[in-house]
């Protein structure tokens, strides 16, 4: 038996995987960020703090 997957079944097989890695990040990378932002704000640089305020 051959498996066949139609463009639209692809599409859709590939929007719900997408987003179920956007919401792992979500997750995953709010606590990481909880956990880092004293190494980001000892830091002198401006622009790494300008990018991690714009992140956060």
């Amino acid at each position: 038996m051959m498996f066949s997957l139609e463009i639209h079944n692809a599409i859709w097989l590939f929007l719900v995987i997408f987003m179920l890695h956007d919401f792992e990040e979500i997750i995953s990378v709010e606590s990481w960020s909880k956990k880092t932002s004293n190494l980001v704000e000892s830091n002198d640089s401006h622009l790494k703090k300008l990018i991690w305020s714009f992140w956060n």
